[in-house]
């Protein structure tokens, strides 16, 4: 979608990002809705199934995964953490 909005070959896109930026549109992408998460993950209730929805993640395993490869803990972990 950003190539078509930019009139860009994707492979360009994604070789001036992560030159300028240091990471590809997807990986901006995931550290945003990873960023979203967290701030849900402390002001809500939901589950993390809830959670993964709603920041764009279509499987709550893969979002889990994804949370635990940045943060080094779950999102269960990372709740429980901060509710306290």
């Amino acid at each position: 979608m950003l190539a078509e909005a930019l009139h860009f070959h994707p492979n360009y896109i994604v070789r001036c990002m992560k030159a300028k930026y240091g990471c590809t549109p997807s990986d901006y992408l995931q550290e945003i809705r990873l960023d979203h998460a967290r701030r849900l993950l402390v002001t809500t209730d939901w589950s993390i199934d809830c959670v993964a929805e709603e920041v764009g993640f279509r499987y709550s395993p893969y979002f889990s995964a994804c949370f635990k490869r940045k943060m080094g803990i779950s999102p269960l972990q990372f709740r429980k953490q901060y509710l306290r």
